[in-house]
């Protein structure tokens, strides 16, 4: 019986202090404080390396592209990074100087692309992805694998080709980065060499029939440098148009004989083929050009009474000058800028009578004084020398 008061005055105090309160609990609708925060951040972070990345591909920096779109592939994946990272590798591929350096970077571009496929199956491109992993010499991960043709045949054996029929697996949507991936290059490269314009000159002998045949002019033998110096034109770059310039003279092995010497200025134009895996050059074009020839008189050799008087000089005439040329050159170092060619050239000029000389008879020239009585002449040309392209 006494324990009934102190019950009633338990209850009593419990009463008057009231309900513990609870801590409440999340509400599993709202994400935790710092969620949002933490994913803007992360977008941000690789929004930054990809934007390094284009500064860096813009530059011709191809290795520091790829580590600025791995930095953002490890804070927010996405396939489209893994396009770009092939993209680099195969830049890389293309001006590496080493054989197994391009083996490499072909490789990866191959891994590369092969992970944007695996990622992302329904690409509207992954027709034009998986012909270039073919054209590098890999294999795409969309091959088609064989059929199995009766029950428990090939499980396991492979991919099976994609079902067009199936849906679509949903997925998060993709975050935005770098929507517009620089395009790959073209595996099969325009060739390296410089298309800009090309000078250079070459040695050659030659022989004027002529000429040659004149007992009194000593030159059985021609020897001439020839120079030329122009640009490229056309749509393709191929034609060459440029200034020609050949200084000759003959070869002056008779003592009793009057030295020969020649020139000719004008244009040459030719049609230009590279082939032999961008190592050979095949040049075809013609050269018009005003031309001349003079003699000149020895100390030892007293002059003809018909002769020009023009202290050694004994006769000069000028005319024109048609001259189909061939060219056959070894392109030369890693951007084919030198080759060295060599050269044929049949020349065919005509030419007036020249100036009359002192105590000519008349109808008679210099010229026809010493036995060369045609106005025209032929020349065959054949050397060698080096051009040099920018």
């Amino acid at each position: 019986m006494r324990r009934a008061p102190a019950l009633v005055c338990l209850l009593a105090i419990g009463l008057a202090a009231g309900p513990i309160a609870a801590a409440p609990e999340p509400d599993p609708g709202q994400p935790p404080d710092g969620t949002q925060a933490s994913e803007a951040e992360r977008k941000a972070a690789a929004k930054a390396e990809v934007e390094a990345a284009r500064a860096a591909f813009s530059r011709g920096e191809y290795q520091a592209a790829i580590d600025h779109y791995e930095a953002a592939m490890a804070i927010l994946p996405a396939p489209k990074l893994h396009y770009n990272i092939a993209v680099c590798h195969q830049r890389l591929s293309v001006e590496a100087a080493a054989a197994e350096d391009r083996t490499r970077e072909r490789d990866l571009a191959v891994e590369s692309y092969n992970r944007y496929l695996e990622q992302n199956p329904r690409a509207e491109d992954r027709l034009e992805v998986a012909e270039i992993i073919r054209e590098l010499g890999g294999v795409p991960v969309t091959m088609p694998s064989l059929k199995p043709l009766f029950d428990g045949e090939g499980e396991g054996d492979g991919e099976q080709p994609p079902d067009d029929s199936a849906e679509p697996e949903q997925s998060d949507p993709e975050p935005p980065i770098d929507p517009t991936p620089p395009q790959p290059p073209s595996p099969r490269k325009q060739p390296p060499y410089p298309k800009h314009g090309r000078f250079g000159f070459m040695f050659a002998g030659g022989y004027s029939p002529m000429v040659g045949s004149a007992d009194s002019i000593d030159a059985p033998g021609l020897f001439a440098i020839d120079m030329h110096g122009g640009g490229f034109i056309g749509p393709r770059r191929r034609f060459l148009l440029a200034a020609h310039t050949m200084l000759f003279s003959g070869a002056t092995l008779r003592p009793d004989g009057f030295s020969f010497y020649g020139y000719s200025v004008g244009l040459v134009g030719q049609q230009t083929w590279v082939f032999g895996r961008e190592g050979v050059q095949l040049s075809f074009g013609a050269v018009a050009a005003l031309t001349g020839q003079g003699l000149n008189q020895r100390e030892e050799v007293p002059p003809p009474l018909c002769s020009l008087g023009r202290g050694a000089q004994i006769a000069a005439r000028t005319g024109g000058l048609l001259a189909p040329r061939f060219d056959l050159g070894i392109l030369l170092g890693v951007r084919r800028r030198g080759a060295i060619s060599l050269l044929v050239q049949p020349s065919f000029a005509v030419f007036g009578d020249g100036p009359r000389g002192e105590q000519c008879s008349s109808g008679q020239t210099p010229w026809t004084a010493l036995d060369v009585r045609k106005r025209w002449d032929f020349q065959l040309w054949a050397g060698a020398g080096y051009s040099f392209r920018f």
